[in-house]
This record gives C-alpha cells, structure tokens and sequence, in this order.
C-alpha cells in the first residue's frame, strides 16, 4: 500500500497546484484528464524549495558583498575629498559610480529571488497540507497492520513540516497611511470633486488588500483546523493503542510506509521575509489588520462623501 497527495488542488488560495497520485490504483483520478497530468511529488517540492532558498541565499551574499565594496568606496571617496586629492578621488567616485549599479542589478535579483522562494515555499505548503488530509481520510479506513503502525510518523511528520513553513511566511503588511486630503477654504467643485476621487481610489485599494487578506485568513484557518484534526487524530492513537510516536522536529517523510523512506529537509535557518509568527499569531493578526482596514475605508468614504457635497454633489 502506497500513500500520495490528492489528485485536485489541496486548498483554495492564490496559489492552485495540481496533484497526481503516486499509485492511481490508490485514490485514482477523477476525470481522465487528471491521469494525463504529471505526477508531482513532494520530494520533489521539497527539492525545489531547496533550490529557490539555495537561489536567495546566493543572490543575498552577493549583495552583501557589493554593499561592502560601496562602503569602502564612499570612505575612500570620503578621505580623497578631505585631502583635497582631486584624482584620488575621481578614482573613488568612479568606483562608488561602478558598484552602485552592480548593487542595482544585485537588489532587483535578490527581489527575484525572494519572489521565487515565497513560491516555492506556499506550493510546498499547499502540498504538504493535502497529503495530510489525505494520510487522515486514510487513517479512517486502513485494515493493514504495517499501514496503521507507520500511519503516526508520517502524520506527525508532515503536520511539523507544516508549521515550519507557516512560521517562514510573510508577517502581515503595513497599511500605507490615509491621505491627507482635505478641502481647502479657495478649493472649487472641480478640486473637491478630483480631492474626493483620489480618496475613493485608496478605499479601492484598501478593499483589495482587505480581499487578499480574507483569502489568507481562509488558508490559515483551513491549515488551523488540519493541525487540530490531526494532533487529535496523533493524540487518539496515543490513548488506544500507545505506539511510540516521534518526538520533536524530524524530517518529513512522504514515501509509502512499506517502501525506502525518502527524508527532506528541516526548517530553514533562514527567516527571508523577517518574524516567526505562531499560525494563531497570524490569524490574530491578520483578523486585527482587517478590522483597521474596515475603519479605514468606513473613514475615507465618510470623507470623500463630505468633498462631493461641498462641491455640490457628486455630479454637480
């Protein structure tokens, strides 16, 4: 017996991935097209998160580098202009010139890269999380022995697997300020009205982000209750059938219990995008910014609604 990730998208989200199963035979596909796309399986995710982290990290010491190079340039740049060196120091301000671009180029690829392992790390997530869902439905009804001893491990394995990747995630963002627009005492219909359009667009773009968040927080509370469900499902073999189960991180496994484990690797040491957040951390968070958000919008409607009226209506 064999376990694989589901055949459809493991979560709704921005992010959609499409699974195969390893054996059809096990879950089989449900539309023949989903047996002709190619398998994907979380080794290989892992891999190629492996890969777009290795990616970062080497685009990130690059930098680093060429900010230590521009900082001795300016310095050098610094003592010429001191000494009254002239060619000292067009030699240093050409060489400032020379790594400033370079740092250009090494800021835009590291922003690449960052994008990239953002990625890499949520279809990993996504992956992770259906596999799970699919070792608890298998959980229901497995009758073989060799299944239900190993079943615990690979649970509890990839439910860690989980939560280290929701710890790598970005913290929620800032909100950029309100405007300060307001009417002014020679302000005529036109400038209100143009005053009361610029407010409306950001309360535009405050409900987009109010969007992305809702989608967020649906993906957060979808992986919240499969890590509740899961750790009760760890807990209720715990209490019936007391199998030794792991104990601390271990590396996630996602081959067949009765075939050659595969292990991936461990959390990263790497935070890219800053904070190590609890998943209940990120709801509350995120739950908080969207209460701000609705203020914010309910304030700048208020406002723009006042503009039009001084300017005699909306289409006054």
């Amino acid at each position: 017996m064999s376990f694989s990730p589901s055949t459809g998208p493991g979560r709704k989200g921005f992010r959609r991935l499409v699974l195969v199963a390893a054996s059809l035979a096990i879950l089989g596909p449900t539309t023949p097209c989903e047996a002709q796309v190619q398998e994907v399986t979380l080794p290989e995710l892992e891999g190629l998160y492996r890969s777009a982290l290795r990616g970062y990290e080497q685009a990130f010491e690059v930098l680093e580098v060429l900010s230590s190079q521009f900082e001795r340039a300016s310095l050098d740049l610094a003592n010429a202009v001191a000494a009254d060196d002239e060619t000292a120091k067009n030699r240093a301000y050409a060489e400032s010139l020379r790594i400033s671009g370079e740092m250009g180029q090494a800021q835009r690829r590291v922003a690449e890269k960052v994008l990239e392992l953002r990625e890499a790390r949520g279809t990993l997530l996504d992956a992770t999380a259906a596999y799970l869902e699919d070792l608890l439905v298998l959980g229901d009804t497995v009758t073989d022995p060799v299944t239900q001893r190993d079943l615990p491990t690979f649970v509890s394995d990839n439910r860690t697997r989980i939560s280290e990747l929701i710890a790598l995630e970005d913290p929620p963002v800032r909100l950029e300020p309100v405007p300060n627009i307001n009417a002014a005492p020679r302000d005529g219909p036109i400038v209100l009205r143009q005053k009361a359009t610029m407010l409306e667009v950001t309360a535009s773009r405050y409900l987009g982000q109010y969007a992305f968040n809702e989608q967020k927080l649906e993906d957060l509370r979808g992986d919240q209750d499969l890590l509740r469900r899961s750790g009760d499902f760890l807990a209720g073999i715990t209490r019936f059938d007391d199998p030794t189960l792991p104990v601390g991180v271990r590396p996630t496994r996602t081959d067949p219990p009765s075939g050659q484990a595969q292990a991936s690797p461990g959390a990263d040491s790497l935070g890219v995008e800053g904070g190590f957040l609890t998943l209940e951390q990120r709801i509350e968070a995120l739950e908080t910014l969207q209460e701000e958000i609705t203020e914010r919008i309910q304030t700048i409607r208020v406002r723009a609604a006042n503009l039009r009226r001084l300017a005699g209506g909306e289409w006054a």
